[in-house]
């Protein structure tokens, strides 16, 4: 079992705690518009974030957490470009998940100091991740020309730069880019869980500016295995209407 990233999004009232719409989702079921059921084996948060200009705090919220007293307060990321800093620092990543009760409801609440749009992502899974495979570890590039629709997952075939060697490999990590990017998944073959991680808002030559401990902070576990002809796809979820994406598929060959 892998992770799942889900999210939310709305433009909030000014100061005023508001419970945020979650963004439709293929996976995951959604109460009332707003909550996410919690389903077995997705019952943990291994990490949370959450972007806005003027935004003044962001929390998840369940019963079972209200029932342990728990406000599961996520750093604010506040940014006039509304861009997460490929930083460790840009996320919120408990040194032990998160546990949520399995069945219950799980919401995202942001505060803003003005009438502006919130996002916020959660990383659901199991209580442990496995480690990394042993096997060859290589990075491979890749492109898509899909238009985005804003404030929704919009699914991207990609196209490597170069092609596969014949084999079994293990996605491990990725680096997904678009102009108005705000988070990616990615979507593996026979698998139902979609693991992703906050995405880079810009341009490519940004990358460079991206701290190497990144790749470890909430990445670096097996997100799903495939064949080299079936290249994962990749969700992006953006603030615009992007046409151009890159995504770096960091991999493992283990056959």
């Amino acid at each position: 079992m892998v992770t799942h990233l889900c999210a939310w999004s709305q433009v909030v009232p000014t100061d005023a705690e508001t419970e945020l719409d979650a963004i439709t989702d293929d996976v995951l079921s959604i109460v009332g518009g707003k909550r996410f059921a919690v389903r077995a084996g997705m019952d943990h948060v291994h990490f949370t974030a959450a972007l806005s200009t003027n935004l003044v705090s962001a929390r998840l919220n369940s019963p079972s957490l209200e029932m342990r007293r728990t406000r599961a307060y996520v750093i604010p990321q506040v940014s006039d470009a509304i861009k997460f800093p490929l930083s460790p620092y840009a996320v919120c990543k408990p040194p032990v998940p998160l546990t949520l009760a399995v069945g219950e409801h799980l919401s995202g609440l942001g505060t803003a100091s003005a009438n502006v749009r919130i996002y916020m992502l959660a990383s659901l899974g199991p209580a442990t991740l496995p480690p990394v495979p042993a096997g060859e570890r290589i990075v491979v590039r890749c492109t898509s020309n899909t238009p985005l629709r804003p404030n929704e997952w919009t699914t991207c075939n990609l196209t490597p730069d170069v092609s596969l060697a014949v084999g079994t490999y293990t996605l491990i990590g990725m680096l997904p880019i678009s102009a108005n990017a705000i988070a990616a998944r990615a979507i593996v073959l026979g698998q139902v869980n979609r693991p992703g991680v906050p995405a880079l808002a810009g341009t490519e030559a940004a990358v460079k500016k991206c701290d190497p401990l990144w790749l470890t902070a909430v990445q670096q576990y097996p997100m799903g295995s495939f064949p080299h002809t079936d290249l994962p796809q990749v969700q992006f979820l953006s603030s615009a209407a992007d046409t151009s994406e890159v995504v770096y598929l960091y991999l493992v060959k283990t056959a």
